[in-house]
Protein backbone atom coordinates (compact mmCIF):
# COMPACT_ATOMS: atom_id res chain seq x y z
CA UNK A 1 0.00 0.00 0.00
CA UNK A 2 2.80 2.25 0.85
CA UNK A 3 4.68 1.52 -2.63
CA UNK A 4 1.32 1.89 -4.28
CA UNK A 5 0.66 5.86 -2.58
CA UNK A 6 4.21 6.88 -3.39
CA UNK A 7 3.71 5.82 -7.31
CA UNK A 8 0.49 7.48 -7.26
CA UNK A 9 1.80 10.61 -5.58
CA UNK A 10 4.63 10.44 -8.86
CA UNK A 11 1.50 10.00 -10.92
CA UNK A 12 -0.33 12.50 -9.39
CA UNK A 13 2.40 15.15 -9.52
CA UNK A 14 2.86 14.39 -13.36
CA UNK A 15 -0.81 15.17 -14.34
CA UNK A 16 -0.53 18.32 -12.21
CA UNK A 17 2.44 19.77 -14.12
CA UNK A 18 1.30 18.19 -17.35
CA UNK A 19 -2.38 20.23 -16.80
CA UNK A 20 -0.33 23.47 -16.09
CA UNK A 21 1.35 23.47 -19.15
CA UNK A 22 -1.37 23.03 -21.39
CA UNK A 23 -3.46 25.34 -18.88
CA UNK A 24 -1.22 28.28 -20.29
CA UNK A 25 -2.57 30.51 -22.41
CA UNK A 26 -1.78 29.71 -25.99
CA UNK A 27 -3.18 32.05 -29.40
CA UNK A 28 -3.35 30.64 -32.88
CA UNK A 29 -2.32 33.57 -34.90
CA UNK A 30 -3.46 34.30 -38.63
CA UNK A 31 -2.18 32.22 -40.81
CA UNK A 32 0.29 34.23 -43.42
CA UNK A 33 -0.25 32.79 -46.84
CA UNK A 34 1.76 32.38 -50.26
CA UNK A 35 -1.00 31.03 -51.95
CA UNK A 36 -3.96 32.44 -54.02
CA UNK A 37 -6.61 30.76 -51.76
CA UNK A 38 -8.81 32.90 -49.83
CA UNK A 39 -9.92 30.69 -47.41
CA UNK A 40 -7.59 28.17 -47.43
CA UNK A 41 -5.08 29.35 -44.12
CA UNK A 42 -8.19 30.70 -42.44
CA UNK A 43 -9.39 27.31 -42.58
CA UNK A 44 -6.33 25.84 -41.85
CA UNK A 45 -5.84 27.91 -38.82
CA UNK A 46 -9.31 26.98 -37.40
CA UNK A 47 -8.80 23.29 -37.78
CA UNK A 48 -5.77 24.25 -35.89
CA UNK A 49 -7.18 25.56 -32.62
CA UNK A 50 -9.87 23.36 -32.78
CA UNK A 51 -7.13 20.51 -32.90
CA UNK A 52 -5.24 22.09 -29.73
CA UNK A 53 -8.80 22.19 -27.57
CA UNK A 54 -9.32 18.83 -28.34
CA UNK A 55 -5.79 17.85 -26.79
CA UNK A 56 -6.36 19.83 -24.04
CA UNK A 57 -4.82 23.62 -24.89
CA UNK A 58 -6.06 26.36 -23.78
CA UNK A 59 -6.56 28.28 -26.85
CA UNK A 60 -7.61 31.41 -27.25
CA UNK A 61 -10.55 32.73 -28.95
CA UNK A 62 -9.63 33.60 -32.79
CA UNK A 63 -12.17 36.30 -33.18
CA UNK A 64 -10.44 38.02 -29.81
CA UNK A 65 -7.02 37.41 -30.73
CA UNK A 66 -7.78 38.92 -34.21
CA UNK A 67 -8.98 42.22 -32.17
CA UNK A 68 -5.97 42.69 -30.35
CA UNK A 69 -3.72 42.39 -33.10
CA UNK A 70 -6.27 44.38 -35.09
CA UNK A 71 -5.78 47.12 -32.44
CA UNK A 72 -1.97 47.65 -33.25
CA UNK A 73 -2.21 47.35 -36.93
CA UNK A 74 -2.26 43.92 -37.77
CA UNK A 75 -5.09 42.05 -39.70
CA UNK A 76 -2.97 39.69 -41.66
CA UNK A 77 -0.71 36.75 -40.75
CA UNK A 78 2.02 38.20 -43.64
CA UNK A 79 2.23 41.32 -41.47
CA UNK A 80 3.36 39.27 -38.35
CA UNK A 81 6.84 38.84 -39.29
CA UNK A 82 7.59 42.35 -38.79
CA UNK A 83 6.29 41.97 -35.41
CA UNK A 84 8.28 41.39 -31.88
CA UNK A 85 6.56 37.75 -30.60
CA UNK A 86 6.83 39.13 -26.89
CA UNK A 87 4.62 42.05 -27.87
CA UNK A 88 1.80 39.81 -30.18
CA UNK A 89 1.91 37.58 -26.84
CA UNK A 90 1.23 40.72 -24.57
CA UNK A 91 -1.58 42.02 -26.88
CA UNK A 92 -3.19 38.38 -27.17
CA UNK A 93 -2.95 37.69 -23.48
CA UNK A 94 -1.13 34.75 -24.11
CA UNK A 95 1.95 33.25 -23.34
CA UNK A 96 2.37 31.17 -25.94
CA UNK A 97 2.13 31.44 -29.89
CA UNK A 98 1.16 29.26 -32.87
CA UNK A 99 2.40 31.15 -36.04
CA UNK A 100 1.16 29.35 -39.71
CA UNK A 101 2.65 30.07 -42.91
CA UNK A 102 0.87 28.02 -45.88
CA UNK A 103 2.97 27.96 -49.19
CA UNK A 104 0.87 26.13 -51.25
CA UNK A 105 -2.98 25.50 -51.31
CA UNK A 106 -4.49 24.08 -54.57
CA UNK A 107 -6.98 22.26 -55.66
CA UNK A 108 -6.13 20.64 -59.50
CA UNK A 109 -9.06 19.53 -61.74
CA UNK A 110 -8.52 18.24 -64.67
CA UNK A 111 -11.28 14.70 -64.98
CA UNK A 112 -8.32 12.51 -66.02
CA UNK A 113 -6.22 13.75 -62.54
CA UNK A 114 -7.19 15.24 -59.68
CA UNK A 115 -4.47 16.69 -56.92
CA UNK A 116 -5.12 18.45 -53.81
CA UNK A 117 -2.12 20.08 -52.35
CA UNK A 118 -1.41 22.10 -49.22
CA UNK A 119 1.81 22.61 -47.93
CA UNK A 120 2.35 24.87 -44.62
CA UNK A 121 4.85 25.31 -41.74
CA UNK A 122 3.83 25.67 -37.88
CA UNK A 123 5.80 27.17 -35.49
CA UNK A 124 5.57 27.49 -31.88
CA UNK A 125 6.70 30.33 -29.41
CA UNK A 126 6.97 30.04 -25.99
CA UNK A 127 8.71 31.42 -23.52
CA UNK A 128 10.52 34.25 -25.98
CA UNK A 129 11.70 31.82 -28.31
CA UNK A 130 10.92 29.17 -31.15
CA UNK A 131 10.58 25.85 -29.65
CA UNK A 132 9.21 23.79 -31.80
CA UNK A 133 8.88 23.97 -35.95
CA UNK A 134 7.45 21.19 -38.18
CA UNK A 135 6.64 21.73 -42.43
CA UNK A 136 3.98 19.90 -43.45
CA UNK A 137 2.98 18.46 -46.99
CA UNK A 138 -0.44 16.81 -47.61
CA UNK A 139 -1.04 15.37 -50.91
CA UNK A 140 -4.07 12.88 -52.50
CA UNK A 141 -4.04 12.48 -56.18
CA UNK A 142 -5.84 10.33 -58.55
CA UNK A 143 -5.87 9.93 -62.25
CA UNK A 144 -7.51 7.59 -65.14
CA UNK A 145 -6.57 7.44 -68.58
CA UNK A 146 -10.64 5.94 -69.32
CA UNK A 147 -12.18 9.05 -71.41
CA UNK A 148 -15.67 7.75 -69.58
CA UNK A 149 -13.97 6.93 -66.37
CA UNK A 150 -12.32 11.19 -66.91
CA UNK A 151 -15.78 12.76 -67.65
CA UNK A 152 -17.24 10.94 -64.08
CA UNK A 153 -14.45 11.96 -61.96
CA UNK A 154 -14.43 15.93 -63.29
CA UNK A 155 -18.43 15.87 -62.48
CA UNK A 156 -17.05 14.80 -58.97
CA UNK A 157 -14.25 16.99 -58.63
CA UNK A 158 -16.52 20.13 -59.09
CA UNK A 159 -19.33 18.55 -56.55
CA UNK A 160 -16.60 17.96 -54.02
CA UNK A 161 -15.51 21.79 -54.89
CA UNK A 162 -18.90 23.36 -54.52
CA UNK A 163 -19.70 21.37 -52.09
CA UNK A 164 -16.10 22.66 -50.24
CA UNK A 165 -16.86 26.16 -51.07
CA UNK A 166 -20.42 26.40 -49.77
CA UNK A 167 -19.34 24.51 -46.33
CA UNK A 168 -16.64 27.01 -46.12
CA UNK A 169 -14.07 24.24 -45.94
CA UNK A 170 -11.95 24.08 -48.83
CA UNK A 171 -9.55 21.06 -49.46
CA UNK A 172 -11.94 19.24 -46.16
CA UNK A 173 -9.69 18.88 -42.84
Amino acid sequence: AAADAVRGDSLFARSTAAAAFFARPTAVLPYSDDTTSVDGPANLRALTAAALRRGGWAVADLEETDRALRRHGYSQGGQLKRADPADLAAWTGAERLFFGDVSEFRNVMLGFLGRREVVGTLRLWDDGADVYSVEKNAVTQEGTLDGADATGRLAGQLGKALLEAWSRKPLGA
